[in-house]
C-alpha cells in the first residue's frame, strides 16, 4: 500500500503520479471525503463507432493481446 500527500489545484484536478497510479481511465466513487479510484476498461461513444470498422477492430484486438506493441497512423485503414 503506498500512501502520499497531494493537493488539488484550484480546478479540482491532483496529480496521482505519486501514489503510483498509471495512466488510464479509473471509476471514482467518493464518500465521507474519500475517494477511492478503481481502473476500468471503457470506451467512449466514438472509439465504439470506430471499432465496428473491422480493419480498425483487427489493429485494436492486435494491440489489446500484445501481438503488436505500438500503433501508428499506417497500423489504421
Amino acid at each position: 500500500m503506498t500512501v502520499t500527500e497531494i493537493e488539488i489545484d484550484e480546478r479540482g484536478r491532483a496529480s496521482l503520479k505519486g501514489a503510483g497510479l498509471q495512466p488510464g481511465r479509473y471509476r471514482v466513487t467518493s464518500a465521507g471525503g474519500a475517494a477511492t479510484l478503481e481502473r476500468v476498461v471503457s470506451y467512449t461513444e466514438t472509439e465504439l463507432l470506430a471499432l465496428r470498422d473491422g480493419q480498425v477492430a483487427a489493429v485494436h484486438e492486435a494491440f489489446a493481446n500484445g501481438s503488436l506493441e505500438t500503433v501508428t497512423p499506417d497500423d489504421l485503414p
